[in-house]
């Protein structure tokens, strides 16, 4: 148990928004509890929210906005973030964290203003190669902003660690569990088809579009697709089962260690979460980057992994659908490609002088244990 006299130290993690957020805060989350912390959440958009266990950690909804989404959200801006700043405020009064925790975007960015106010330390989680406007902001104040891609962007101030990526708790599971799972054939290959947290409706069509031309490849490959909450998931999977193949089709699966052990190839937007996941598991992948995502860092993140030799990209554009049918069919006929991707992912996950960012965490808290005593 982590205390300060008799009291256990508190850790407040400020984070909200999609999965690629959240996953990662819930997973140091867990580390960091299992070491005897106190945590709790905050931001905004918590309640409710489907990326967050909202019944494994107390939280505090917090008022935020975006003001980049139009004039409207621009003239709000400042009231809203001014009661999310008194409310984070009370809120800190109230708890006394030892540490803050952020986790960026807009959603944070109340929270970190009134640690910044009343000079609470915290540390920045910077998931993507590109980092996001509230991590730049506060990056300088911060006692270290943590990074899982070593080839950042400028923009980031102060001090950077490289750290492992932030997982959520999955282990490897058995290949025929997976496929008893699915309702798959354990002797076929699998491409695993997903847009992260939110879905593609794009990524839906491609393959919808696709699916003729992919049926030669059916005797040995077989698709595991996660459509996203918007789409009808059950017109792709007749889809498939028009063309003869086999193919299990779901709007989102909670059990995604399942689909990783599975998974031969990857057909999948690029954000951070679904990087790092990919390196943990070791599985090839093709990107097709969110064209529209902030500072175009998805298609960064997508390159970084091209440079390792780990991935292909295909940029979402006019004429895509040939290069993505070519990629396709090439991997799928070439084993011994896959097998080279799979070693440079190994090699990539292998790489030395990365720590683990809880281990960051509890030294930073030590070093402001030490100074409370002095």
């Amino acid at each position: 148990m982590q205390q300060k006299g008799n009291i256990v130290e508190t850790i407040l993690i400020a984070a909200g928004g999609t999965g690629g957020h959240l996953f990662p805060a819930q997973a140091l989350a867990e580390e960091l509890s299992e070491k005897g912390f106190k945590i709790l959440f905050a931001g905004s958009g918590l309640q409710g929210n489907r990326f967050f266990n909202s019944q494994s950690f107390p939280y505090r909804d917090i008022p935020s906005i975006s003001p980049f989404t139009g004039w409207r959200s621009l003239l709000k801006a400042p009231w809203i973030w001014g009661r999310g700043i008194r409310n984070s405020l009370k809120m800190l009064e109230e708890h006394s964290p030892s540490l803050v925790i952020g986790f960026g975007s807009y959603h944070t960015f109340p929270i970190l203003a009134a640690a910044s106010w009343k000079k609470i330390p915290f540390v920045l989680f910077e998931p993507d190669s590109h980092p996001g406007r509230v991590n730049r902001l506060f990056s300088k104040r911060a006692r270290f902003t943590a990074v899982q891609f070593d080839e950042m962007d400028a923009g980031l101030k102060g001090n950077m660690y490289c750290v492992e990526p932030l997982v959520r708790r999955m282990m490897r599971v058995d290949r025929q569990k997976a496929c008893n799972y699915f309702s798959l054939d354990v002797k076929k290959k699998t491409l695993l088809v997903f847009g992260g947290s939110q879905g593609a409706l794009s990524l839906n069509r491609y393959l919808k579009n696709l699916t003729p031309r992919l049926k030669q490849c059916k005797n040995e490959w077989q698709l595991l697709h996660f459509t996203g909450l918007k789409e009808n998931w059950q017109e792709i999977e007749q889809g498939y089962r028009s063309h003869q193949m086999t193919a299990c089709v779901k709007p989102f699966e909670q059990r995604m260690e399942y689909a990783w052990s599975l998974a031969d190839l990857l057909l999948s937007r690029s954000g951070a979460t679904t990087i790092a996941e990919q390196l943990f598991f070791g599985v090839p992948a093709i990107f097709i980057p969110f064209p529209h995502a902030t500072a175009d860092h998805q298609a960064k993140n997508a390159e970084l992994m091209v440079k390792k030799e780990a991935a292909f990209t295909v940029r979402e554009e006019k004429g895509c659908e040939s290069a993505l049918l070519s990629l396709l069919e090439d991997l799928m006929n070439n084993s011994l490609a896959l097998e080279q991707m799979k070693q440079a992912l190994l090699l990539l996950k292998e790489e030395r002088g990365r720590m683990r960012m809880s281990e960051l965490i509890l030294r930073e808290v030590g070093v402001q244990a030490g100074r409370d005593d002095d």
